[in-house]
């Protein structure tokens, strides 16, 4: 299959999925309860014209998509489906905050049930809102709400995750694309991501989409322009996100003005309008401040925990068991080759900032450490690890392509 259809056929789902969260974002704000048939329009009206100009007006992607990518991602849907059947509903932080916010969100709109007495119920009331809202958008455009549409919608970005390494890697010789491929459909770690339903999931796929359109060979305005403005995305899934949207987006303005210096006034205005909406949102939330009041996280208590040895320790572990043991360390390897490439060195490196970040937060986290990384550890890596894959299919300059 010709790649620019594969292309236009993940840009699509990025707009059914974004798009319809971006709109109930804004619905929520805008709307009063019950405004079902106003919300349909709206949602109509902006995702239509997007899909439109996806269609007609997006630019030509070379290369085709070979039957061995699409083989392993059919074997990539089994073995999701053999990880999500016991998971129907997700983890129970899926069905507690991102399902439930969802649900009551759609039946504001479709019961006129007002949203305001669920509020003071929800459980860290912190969390951003792109992916319940997302969930509700398609709730209310089908006219109901069910229990499958978190279910549907997982399935959907484990999808496009394997889309982009598929497009992102069809130039690598065979055996390079065999291994990156396996890594990203049918390793469990990564499997199970998306079939617990996390917001983990909608920020991976997003991450990785942000820098597959950034790192396009064909360098049209379009598409880098889109990819620049997906940054903002991390950050409206989960608040950690934020650390990889400010790391990124420095990094997509550097590589563009460099590699596309005719685009440069806008990639810098896009940039810096993702930059100031991301601290905006963050401000606004409390994120950090937020977060401190609700758990009793204040400075002495800051102070006390970076000063604690053993917590370093444990950080240690499991940064030696995940990823030089594990077979996690794939992309930290790949890491080390972007860093070199005067490309990707800017790309890499704001990758490590942000997971660097990560590891921070650990540091002085409000539960116990060894907790956090257990039920953790795994979902922070792999935010970054589709990413990390497209990227390593960037390695090979286009001229000396197979």
């Amino acid at each position: 299959m010709k790649a620019q259809r594969v292309e236009k056929l993940v840009v699509s789902l990025a707009v059914v999925l974004v798009g319809s969260g971006l709109v109930g974002f804004v619905a929520l704000q805008i709307l009063p309860g019950g405004a079902a048939l106003v919300f349909r329009l709206l949602l109509l009206l902006v995702c239509g014209v997007l899909l439109v100009l996806v269609w007609r007006w997006w630019p030509a992607a070379s290369g085709t998509i070979g039957a061995v990518g699409f083989t392993l991602l059919a074997i990539g849907l089994c073995f999701y489906w053999l990880e999500s059947y016991p998971l129907k509903h997700g983890q129970f932080d899926a069905w507690a905050n991102w399902n439930l916010k969802g649900k009551l969100f759609s039946l504001s709109f479709l019961q006129s049930r007002p949203f305001s007495i669920y509020v003071g119920q929800f459980s860290h009331q912190g969390y951003p809102l792109l992916h319940p809202t997302s969930l509700a958008a398609l709730a209310v455009a089908l006219g109901k709400w069910s229990e499958r549409i978190p279910a549907i919608c997982a399935a959907l970005y484990y999808v496009g995750t394997g889309l982009l390494v598929l497009l992102a890697t069809q130039r690598l010789h065979i055996a390079a694309r065999l291994v990156l491929l396996v890594g990203c459909l049918l390793l469990p770690p990564l499997v199970r991501l998306f079939a617990i339903q996390y917001a983990d999931g909608p920020l991976a796929f997003s991450l990785a989409l942000a820098v597959y359109l950034i790192s396009r060979p064909e360098s049209d305005r379009l598409p880098v322009l889109a990819g620049i403005a997906c940054l903002f995305l991390p950050m409206m899934y989960k608040n950690e996100g934020l650390f990889l949207s400010m790391a990124m987006i420095p990094w997509a303005i550097i590589t563009i003005s460099r590699d596309n210096p005719k685009i440069k006034r806008a990639a810098v205005v896009v940039g810096a309008t993702a930059m100031v909406l991301a601290l905006s949102f963050a401000m606004v939330g409390k994120i950090v401040s937020g977060s401190g009041d609700e758990y009793g996280i204040t400075f002495p208590l800051i102070l006390d925990r970076i000063s604690s040895s053993f917590r370093y320790y444990v950080l240690l572990e499991n940064l030696v068991r995940f990823h030089l043991i594990g077979a996690a360390g794939l992309p930290f390897v790949l890491l080390a080759i972007m860093i070199r490439d005067v490309r990707f060195r800017w790309a890499g490196l704001g990758l490590l900032l942000g997971f660097g970040t990560y590891h921070g937060i650990l540091l002085i986290a409000h539960e116990d450490i060894n907790w956090h990384c257990v039920t953790a550890y795994d979902r922070i890596t792999f935010h970054i690890y589709p990413a990390m894959l497209v990227l390593a299919g960037r390695l090979v300059p286009v001229e000396d392509n197979p």
